[in-house]
């Protein structure tokens, strides 16, 4: 139900709930975020390839 409810969301909004959820939890430990941000980064760069016909 929540994955549907980011779904629906465009992507600017979506950007900025996921920024405030990250940024006022106080549970989640340092090596998570940067596993995510190098997540994105790697899904990012992808995209980017995709984008310029790179396989």
């Amino acid at each position: 139900m929540a994955m549907d409810a980011l779904a629906a969301l465009p992507p600017d909004r979506l950007r900025d709930v996921i920024r405030a959820h990250l940024t006022t939890r106080d549970d989640i430990e340092a090596a998570q975020l940067h596993d995510l941000a190098n997540h994105l980064s790697r899904h990012a760069n992808e995209i980017e390839r995709r984008e310029r016909g790179e396989r």
